[in-house]
């Protein structure tokens, strides 16, 4: 029976539905035969000059013009070609899908045989080692030459009609702006002070989504496990985390199978020190939970992303804007792969701390890099002001949001607060505020200036159709 690499040859040669799907995907370098590897480099040269496949004939032909090897390793390259013979079928899904899989273990094989061998030579894997390995390990054909405007419009306003899958937040007031709440495929993002609320929203709606029967995997690079889950424990039972060191046993029961009652779905905590991990190490977590567990993930909430780092972009030879940038690029890629909405949350940059006007913060506060922003799908910020910290509320600022049309909204709002029960709580005398548009402020026209001349060349244009409005 003929090896994979010898079937793929004869496809190659005598079907051309296998060739179109399959060529643009291959490199010689991935055969592991030397005779098959110089066939199939003569096979790539010929569709590079002339865009088709090449007739058997014209293979020889090319074969016997090889010059400069030795004559044992010309006589392998021509018993390999007299074995390239007609296939017996031409149906070709099975094979395509065997093709695939071959590429992918070599593509795998030559990531790591290259790493050690530059492991072994400087002492440390260059840096876009791990970027090469997931683009090995995740490889597959898309067959998709895009999405076909004309042909596809009965589907098309067929879909306009059907419900989008929302998830509910945990404010009402946001719902609302939200057209119901948040999408899968999709990366969302709090942003506030330090002390602001940041990880008190990620804990509430890992806790909202607990309870609406909702799987959750919740990574924490600041605070432990413990102390996350006992957030969440107090939202959840809506108690004083204090109250939690002085309950008596019977007490103590009673709240354990009352959270048992009301958590539906499974929430996975997992730690890492700050600074250590990227996209990749979650999508460990990820899959480990799939195959160990059999969980499949509803919502992943990061906290926070400003602690994350970039397995495409090392901190060596790249600025904290280029690395918030592309970790954000990179999370949002697993909101994606997995059809599942993230959470997460950034800090403000230092003149955001104790800011004189709440309508002058927008994205151009954000810490670090200003290109985070631009992969998010929904944003908002937690604002405190003296008048409403002695209310006991916060107050709510939308700055980018995709789900919602309404321009009448200034997207300012108040919530109650209630930090020992670690959670936030609708307004019945929720007001919103006069609310002055990013770009027209001092700051954001500085920021947007910046851009223009940043040295990366990376150009991003501020989405007004994205940004709440006069």
């Amino acid at each position: 029976m003929a090896n994979i690499e010898t079937i793929i040859l004869q496809y190659l040669v005598y079907n051309k539905e296998y060739f179109e799907t399959v060529v643009n995907y291959l490199d010689y370098t991935l055969f592991e035969s030397t005779p098959h590897k110089i066939i199939l480099k003569i096979i790539l040269t010929y569709f590079k000059e002339n865009d088709d496949h090449i007739p058997y004939d014209i293979l020889g032909v090319k074969i016997s013009q090889i010059k400069n090897i030795s004559a044992e390793l010309i006589n392998q390259v021509n018993d390999v070609y007299k074995s390239i013979t007609r296939p017996e079928t031409n149906e070709i899904e099975g094979l395509i899908k065997e093709t695939e899989k071959y590429i992918k273990q070599r593509k795998t094989y030559n990531v790591i045989s290259n790493g050690v061998e530059e492991f072994d030579k400087k002492g440390e894997f260059s840096d876009d080692y791990l970027g090469k390995a997931e683009e090995a390990i995740t490889f597959s054909f898309d067959n998709s030459v895009g999405y076909d405007y004309s042909e596809n419009i009965e589907d098309r306003f067929k879909l306009y009609k059907e419900n989008v899958v929302k998830l509910p937040i945990s404010i009402e007031e946001m719902n609302k702006m939200t057209n119901g709440g948040i999408e899968q495929k999709t990366l969302n993002c709090v942003i506030s002070s330090t002390g602001g609320g940041k990880s008190v929203w990620l804990c509430q709606e890992a806790a909202f989504n607990l309870m609406q029967g909702k799987n959750v995997l919740y990574i924490t690079l600041e605070m432990s496990e413990v102390q996350i889950s006992k957030r969440i424990d107090a939202n959840i039972l809506d108690i004083k985390q204090d109250n939690f060191k002085s309950m008596s046993e019977d007490a103590m029961k009673l709240r354990i199978n009352q959270v048992r009652q009301k958590v539906l779905g499974k929430l996975i905590v997992k730690e890492f020190p700050a600074d250590s991990i990227t996209a990749l190490d979650i999508k460990k977590v990820i899959e480990q939970l799939k195959r160990k567990r059999k969980i499949d993930i509803d919502i992943l909430i990061v906290d926070y992303l400003g602690l994350m780092g970039s397995y495409r972009y090392s901190t060596k030879n790249n600025n904290s804007y280029s690395i918030g940038k592309h970790s954000a690029e990179e999370l949002r890629s697993l909101a994606v792969q997995y059809n599942i909405p993230i959470w997460t949350a950034i800090q403000f940059n230092r003149g955001a701390e104790n800011p004189e006007d709440l309508h002058a913060l927008g994205l151009s506060n954000v810490s670090d890099s200003y290109g985070i922003p631009m992969g998010m799908d929904f944003m908002f910020a937690i604002l405190h002001t003296d008048t409403a910290d002695k209310e006991g509320k916060s107050i709510f600022k939308i700055l980018k949001n995709r789900y919602g049309e309404s321009k009448n909204s200034s997207g300012l709002f108040s919530v109650l607060t209630d930090w020992g029960c670690a959670k936030f709580r609708d307004d019945p005398n929720c007001k919103e505020i006069a609310y002055k548009d990013d770009s027209k402020t001092k700051e954001g026209a500085i920021a947007d200036k910046k851009l223009k001349n940043k040295e990366n060349k990376d150009i991003i244009k501020k989405d007004d159709g994205d940004i709440w409005d006069e």
